[in-house]
């Protein structure tokens, strides 16, 4: 095994090597590209022909082989090199390649999910190398090292989380090698994983005929609504008694709202109206899946309309609570579109950088005034420990805007878009691979973004009545103008 990894590395090395002189020859780094650039990658439902070739998206440690219809990924990691199993084909077209640009740099192509989303720079490679082609490697061991691997090289908090990868790594290889069958192998990589709380390190799969998920998040109310969940027999998936918890939070703000102004949208996700005092309440729950099935662009179709109804109904408000206290996430511009309402003058929010052994550039994103109905008068964003993910990213850029005071407690502290690598025995493991960071160069990664009037959401002593409290006293401060 040890010799066989070496010889991939090599291989894989030798490929990479080339590129490396390509990029020196032009550019240290690989190059962004005006939005405005962006092209569909698939006009008529194939490849373009400029983009039917290998590429390497070095910051998060994956290949790509484009031919006319079909989109192949590989994932690479220190020494290893495979075949996604579950990332190949309809999710890498329908995803990281829907468009492309190309930047002056020489054999290089920009792709992104959208022009104004994050853009995954590649280099042209001339083959896929014969190492990632090799038939998959369905052993415990090779998905031990393709986790740690890919955590060594691409996750970034170790050290504010306060995990020592090689320690731990080196510690738990032994028991990776001698594991016999994927129910072993879950029980090393729960050791590997061990006390990690990042929302964004996930490790699903099927052991012993059973599926099971690995994750951690930080934080009172998610170790709260865990503990519940393990006390009670109604339902098998925390995710299901998640969402069935936070519908009953909703609930009660909704019975407070002035009862010919409520309104409900978007299967119960965008929630308005108005509470005494002309102040207006808005409350987003995720940013993503508005309607099943739905994709990106689709998301976006749908909140436009909503956000139009909704700011048309709270124009006359003196003041409107924007409640992501329970956003659980989703897509970063469906928060940039929500923060795009708020807004009369462009505004640089924040910036990303994909963190890898090799350069990778930052992406700045600026927040401009949409071209439909805003809101410019006070708004009191809420937020708490359970706004995750894109409904952090809408926090970090709100705080940027002077009518809006960040009020409540502080996020969870999992920015970072998930960076997805499907394993050769079927397994799915997620991390985060990214760095955000406000204008001042400061990240909350880890920490989460304090509010600037900070009180708490969720506490142990009045916990289902949590967010119900938070929004009148949110109310307070607005109809007080402080």
């Amino acid at each position: 095994m040890i010799f066989r990894m070496s010889r991939i590395s090599r291989q894989l090395a030798c490929v990479l090597a080339l590129l490396c002189v390509s990029a020196t020859s032009a550019h240290s780094s690989p190059q962004l590209v005006d939005p405005q650039r962006f092209r569909e990658s698939q006009p008529g439902g194939v490849y373009l022909r400029t983009l039917r070739n290998a590429w390497n998206l070095s910051g998060y440690g994956r290949l790509l082989r484009l031919t006319a219809n079909s989109a192949t990924l590989y994932n690479y990691a220190g020494d290893l090199c495979w075949r996604d199993p579950l990332l190949s084909g309809d999710p890498a077209r329908s995803t990281v390649t829907a468009y492309y640009a190309f930047p002056r740099r020489p054999l290089s192509v920009n792709f992104a999910m959208t022009p104004d989303g994050t853009q995954y720079p590649a280099q042209w490679m001339p083959f896929i190398p014969a190492a990632c082609l090799r038939a998959p490697d369905t052993s415990p061991l090779f998905a031990f090292e393709a986790v740690a691997a890919t955590l060594q090289d691409y996750y970034p908090f170790a050290s504010a989380r306060g995990v020592n990868w090689n320690e731990r790594i080196t510690r738990l290889r032994p028991q990776a090698q001698a594991a016999h069958g994927d129910a072993e192998l879950k029980a090393v990589m729960e050791q590997l994983l061990d006390g990690l709380q990042d929302a964004h390190t996930t490790l699903r799969g099927n052991a012993g005929g059973a599926d099971f998920e690995i994750a951690g998040e930080s934080k009172f109310t998610f170790a709260r609504l865990r503990e519940e969940f393990a006390q009670q027999s109604g339902s098998g998936d925390f995710f299901e008694y998640l969402l069935a918890w936070r519908a009953q939070q909703q609930e009660m703000v909704f019975d407070t709202l002035e009862t010919v102004s409520r309104r409900r949208a978007l299967n119960g996700n965008v929630i308005w109206g108005k509470l005494p005092g002309e102040v207006g309440y808005l409350a987003v729950e995720q940013m993503s899946e508005f309607e099943e099935g739905a994709s990106l662009s689709r998301d976006r179709e749908l909140l436009a309309s909503t956000l139009d109804h909704a700011l048309s109904d709270l124009a006359g408000t003196r003041a409107i609570i924007l409640d992501v206290s329970n956003n659980l996430g989703g897509w970063d511009q469906v928060a940039n579109d929500i923060a795009a309402r708020f807004t009369d003058v462009a505004v640089v929010a924040y910036s990303k950088k994909a963190h890898s052994p090799r350069p990778t550039p930052e992406q700045t994103f600026t927040i401009k005034p949409a071209a439909a109905r805003r809101y410019t008068r006070p708004v009191l964003l809420l937020t708490s420990d359970m706004t995750v993910s894109a409904g952090e990213v809408l926090a970090l850029s709100m705080r940027n805007f002077p009518q809006v005071r960040h009020v409540g407690s502080a996020t969870q502290g999992a920015l970072s878009d998930v960076l997805l690598k499907g394993l050769p025995n079927g397994w799915l493991f997620g991390t985060s691979s990214e760095i955000y960071r406000d204008p001042h160069g400061r990240s909350y990664e880890v920490s989460g973004i304090p509010p600037t009037v900070e009180y708490p959401v969720y506490r142990s002593t009045d916990f289902d009545l949590g967010r119900l409290n938070a929004v009148l006293r949110a109310q307070q401060l607005a109809l007080s103008g402080q």
